[in-house]
């Protein structure tokens, strides 16, 4: 027994010798590559910066390629000039990004960082992807899709992030139809990703807007809100016949921002959809419409069955030329509810300062209490 003791407390304490050699070995790597970038990032950070500054004239020559190939043969190096050529992919615009695309792929730096996606490390194929979205080739584009397949979350965003910096459009859509059920994003970070797309975008939502996934449409559809196109409506006022909820809520909200009154008739029309929510946000975006054709139906609206509508319906009729008269004659009657939320809408608009004027103010004086 005391023999079975004495082996188990030697195995135990070569097991920690063996450790702590391990991390010592580790820690003193870490600080032989720490010492050699710190020798050589002035050097190569002040060649990139020269560099830069030549492409602003002119374009790189054969020598100055071959220079950097010598360069980022050291790993360090390598790591140090990406670093720095990075730096500048970030402040720059317009024509000089694609001659710092066409060195990066000269130089054969893009072909180094493609192969890097194979690797089994999923932290070091997230951090390539990055580079790779950065540096803007079409080169890379096949090994970006090809990393997609792999089930990591990070992996996914920044392959989808590096391909709309990238903005190849056929691409583009060719990744987000091979997500298909297997989308691991949130819809905040997909719809951020389109948002930033450097490509056509008008192309991608045409494309996109038509996906026989339902969820991927409905995200593209409301990208489209920020990009603001009036001509995507005519694409997007189709989808207020379907049944599918969150495309009709989508197509109403891009048709709303741009306040296209061509479509105001089909928004009103969804005051009467079957389901609540699609109701609601066409009682909310018709404000910005001004129309007085939507007067009567959002007074029909505040005798909605669900409050969210009936108080979008009071906001709207509130701010739109000719609700103040609808208003006066839906006071008289007897429908304690929308009287109800007229006063309730009118007095949140005074608080939270989002409207100004004396509309509101009269509503108060002459019904409230």
């Amino acid at each position: 027994m005391e023999r079975f003791v004495v082996l188990s407390i030697l195995i135990f304490t070569l097991f920690i010798l063996i450790l702590y050699s391990y991390l010592l070995f580790e820690k003193t790597i870490e600080l032989i590559k720490y010492r050699i970038r710190q020798k050589n990032e002035g050097i190569v950070f002040e060649f990139v910066d020269n560099l830069v500054l030549n492409l602003e004239e002119d374009n790189v020559t054969d020598r100055q390629i071959d220079e950097v190939k010598k360069i980022i043969v050291d790993k360090i190096k390598l790591d140090l000039f990406e670093e720095r050529i990075i730096y500048y992919f970030n402040i720059y615009k317009g024509d000089i990004i694609k001659k710092l695309t066409k060195l990066m792929e000269d130089a054969g730096i893009v072909d180094i960082e493609v192969q890097n996606l194979k690797s089994k490390n999923i932290y070091k194929v997230s951090l390539t992807l990055k580079k790779l979205g950065e540096f803007r080739s079409k080169k890379a584009v096949e090994g970006i899709l090809e990393a997609l397949k792999i089930k990591a979350t990070d992996v996914k965003y920044n392959a989808l992030l590096a391909l709309s910096k990238i903005g190849d459009e056929k691409a583009f859509i060719k990744a987000f139809e091979g997500l298909e059920g297997n989308i691991l994003l949130s819809e905040r970070s997909l719809i951020e990703i389109i948002d930033d797309f450097e490509g056509d975008k008008h192309y991608i939502y045409k494309e996109m807007f038509n996906s026989k996934d339902n969820y991927l449409s409905s995200i593209f559809i409301k990208s489209a809100s920020n990009f603001m196109d009036i001509s995507l409506n005519e694409i997007a006022v189709k989808f207020l016949k379907e049944d599918n909820k969150e495309k009709k809520i989508a197509a109403i909200k891009l048709i709303g921002n741009t306040a296209d009154v061509r479509f105001v008739d089909d928004i009103i029309k969804c005051l009467r959809d079957e389901n609540w929510e699609v109701r609601a946000v066409a009682a909310k975006v018709l404000e910005r419409f001004s129309d007085e054709r939507a007067v009567m139906p959002l007074v029909k609206a505040l005798s909605d069955k669900v409050w969210f509508v009936r108080y979008n319906a009071a906001i709207s009729l509130i701010k739109i030329p000719g609700g103040i008269d609808a208003i006066d004659d839906v006071m008289k009657g007897e429908d304690r509810f929308a009287k109800d939320i007229i006063i309730y809408a009118a007095q949140n608009i005074k608080e939270d300062g989002s409207y100004e004027g004396e509309k509101v103010s009269s509503i108060l004086e002459k019904y409230k209490g």
